[in-house]
């Protein structure tokens, strides 16, 4: 009899989507009937790329990022109200979905409330310890908190090599029996097309910040001699001159942005987990930009300039003609189906 997965993504930039496209394509080969749950652009992406699988909507966590880096931990918690009532609220879309749809296993990409006390659910997570770097004692506090909601999954999936080899540092370092590193991938394949644009730049994540690095790459790229792309990551209008040079795109599906990455000699972005594994699986020179005050971009960011895979730039301070010699690491890619299969089979 064939199983049903209840599969949710969170909408909160488009890397929780984008990274578990690989998944959903090999769950889907391997017989599986899935329910596809999320909400905004991360809804809409994922509806493209699987148009015939089941999509449910579920209430938006809607963050909002502060304008200034100092601000940007206060505006968070700020919002942490919001945030518990979106996973309360999508919990109980959880279990309504799990009777509709008579679900035999969940597994959420970083969806909190997306667990159930009676069917196996597995957590794909990153980041299983957040940082605060300047308050040793806040951190402590904020993960205790963070933690107890990482305890209610049966199993949690880090998308990265096994330490002392995972990207992600000592955040995706947790020592409990139910974490399972399932490798590192990406939806992007490796292409040879002809160089046809300088620089392809990618947004994504929430407003402000989203608008305000927009705002100065277009700047940039409009006074930047050769062919450019800007992809904007949002359907949203926007007002703003460009000239002929730079093609712009507002979202698009994987085979046009693997085209456009591959056919661009350089890329800019921010550091977002996925994203990295992304160039790193292309070969792809690239300059991060860091949201300002997002500690877990600047950490990443940081260890990877220092590993000299990539170019890290300050938003407000882009220089799009500096040079910066990238190495090409050796990595191995592709996800861990083995490991997934037996948390399928329980």
């Amino acid at each position: 009899m064939q199983k049903t997965i209840l599969y949710a993504v969170l909408n909160w930039g488009l890397g929780h989507a984008t990274r578990s496209v690989p998944i959903i394509k090999g769950l889907i080969s391997r017989g599986y009937q899935l329910v596809i749950v999320s909400d905004g652009e991360a809804l809409t992406l994922l509806q493209n790329e699987f148009p015939e699988e089941q999509f449910e909507a579920t209430k938006a966590y809607d963050v909002v990022y502060a304008p200034k880096a100092g601000n940007f931990n206060a505006e968070l918690a700020r919002q942490i109200p919001k945030f518990m009532f979106a996973i309360k609220s999508e919990h109980l879309d959880c279990k309504s979905l799990c009777i509709k749809y008579n679900v035999d296993y969940i597994i959420s990409d970083n969806r909190y409330g997306f667990f159930h006390k009676d069917i196996p659910s597995a957590f794909i997570c990153h980041q299983l310890h957040l940082r605060y770097p300047n308050n040793r004692l806040i951190e402590k506090i904020v993960n205790k908190s963070y933690q107890s909601y990482l305890k209610k999954f049966t199993q949690l999936w880090v998308p990265d090599l096994a330490p002392p080899n995972n990207l992600s540092g000592e955040m995706s370092i947790l020592d409990w029996v139910n974490v399972h590193y399932i490798g590192i991938d990406s939806r992007l394949n490796k292409l040879t097309p002809q160089t046809s644009y300088q620089y392809i730049a990618i947004l994504s994540g929430p407003e402000p910040q989203r608008s305000i690095l927009e705002a100065e790459l277009l700047i940039k790229l409009n006074h930047t001699r050769g062919k450019h792309v800007l992809i904007r990551g949002t359907n949203v209008t926007y007002e703003y001159t460009i000239k002929d040079h730079v093609k712009v795109y507002n979202l698009t599906n994987t085979e046009t942005l693997n085209k456009l990455i591959c056919s661009s000699e350089k890329v800019i972005c921010r550091p977002g987990y996925t994203s990295l594994l992304d160039l790193l699986k292309l070969g792809k020179d690239a300059i991060l930009i860091p949201t300002p005050g997002q500690a877990e971009q600047g950490y990443l960011a940081e260890k990877l300039q220092r590993l000299n895979y990539f170019d890290v730039q300050k938003q407000g301070e882009i220089e799009l003609s500096k040079d910066f010699q990238q190495k090409r690491p050796k990595l191995s890619f592709g996800y861990n189906f083995e490991l997934i299969q037996s948390f399928l089979s329980c």
